[in-house]
């Protein structure tokens, strides 16, 4: 894919996840964006897949529990991106959960795109 396909397959992304409800800040919507340019699929069927992550994610560890905003919505399009089921990542952050606290949002991370 070229640049000038790239660009404009990242600003559909962006427009996407930005039309949707709930939908991410727009620096989130950058960076989600851009964590899905190489992805394979429509940008419609990826904003949605990434949405039903970030709303699993969302109940599987709580409104107010790492990680929350922002980082959400990047986890949730990079395992989008990567093909992780909800159900595997979800387990996995209910299992880091129980393990450590998670004291930065930056600490479940790795354990996110497991």
């Amino acid at each position: 894919m070229d640049i000038d396909a790239r660009i404009e397959r990242l600003d559909a992304l962006f427009e996407a996840l930005r039309a949707g409800r709930p939908r991410p800040d727009k620096l989130a919507a950058w960076f989600s964006a851009s964590a899905l340019v190489s992805a394979d699929g429509a940008p419609d069927t990826l904003v949605e897949a990434t949405a039903q992550r970030h709303g699993a994610m969302r109940e599987a560890v709580g409104r107010h529990h790492a990680p929350t905003g922002a980082l959400r919505w990047i986890y949730a399009a990079l395992m989008t991106h990567d093909g992780v089921p909800i159900e595997r990542s979800c387990a996995g952050l209910k299992r880091w959960r129980r393990r450590r606290r998670i004291t930065h949002p930056s600490d479940g991370a790795s354990i996110a795109r497991c």
